[in-house]
């Protein structure tokens, strides 16, 4: 994923936000294992009430009080936020695996 939001109502399996580089999956169930650099994190208010505009959008029934959310731990990529004041955007580039 390179940026954007993905609502998962339900459980995941294993490889959760696999390598994303920017984004979030907000996940309503359980999940198996973690993809390659993805940690889960709690979900703030403002998240919670954009889960809520959009489940009720497509009605979809969800307890949005259970919702965590799946993103990058941002250790496999480095951003240059130098190149984004230049240009008007950012460049990623690899950084070596340490495993």
């Amino acid at each position: 994923m390179q940026k954007g939001a993905m609502i998962v109502c339900g459980d995941a399996g294993p490889g959760l936000a696999d390598s994303m580089y920017a984004g979030t999956v907000f996940l309503g169930g359980k999940h198996g294992e973690l993809g390659a650099d993805a940690v889960i994190e709690e979900v703030a208010q403002d998240e919670r009430e954009l889960i809520a505009a959009q489940t009720r959008r497509y009605q979809v029934a969800a307890a949005c009080g259970c919702f965590r959310q799946g993103v990058s731990a941002r250790r496999l990529v480095g951003i240059s936020p130098e190149a984004s004041e230049s240009s008007g955007s950012r460049l990623f580039r690899p950084i070596a695996r340490t495993w």
